[in-house]
């Protein structure tokens, strides 16, 4: 919310929950529905996964570049998502050596 400079009050009336739902979202006092959650996303342009997923860089998903490879992974055969996530791994290991 604060890189849109929307207010809670705010966010709830564009999702249509109420500030209470918002306010509990934002403190994370409980599990919120599923639907809320995905309405929230909605005022900010998001896909619910995006909006759950913790510690998602907002520059990942504003180019729409995640979303893709998102869709992307979830159209391909199993043995194709197999070699996406060995990818990833593998170089995230490299990574991790490299410093």
């Amino acid at each position: 919310m604060e890189e849109t400079k929307l207010s809670g009050p705010e966010v709830a009336r564009k999702a249509g929950v109420s500030p209470k739902t918002v306010n509990n979202m934002v403190n994370a006092r409980h599990g919120p529905r599923l639907d809320h959650v995905d309405a929230v996303a909605r005022v900010f342009g998001l896909d619910l996964w995006q909006l759950i997923h913790p510690g998602l860089r907002s520059d990942l998903w504003q180019t729409g570049a995640l979303a893709r490879l998102v869709d992307l992974y979830s159209d391909s055969p199993p043995d194709a998502q197999l070699h996406i996530l060995q990818t990833a791994e593998l170089w995230h290991a490299r990574q991790q050596r490299a410093g």
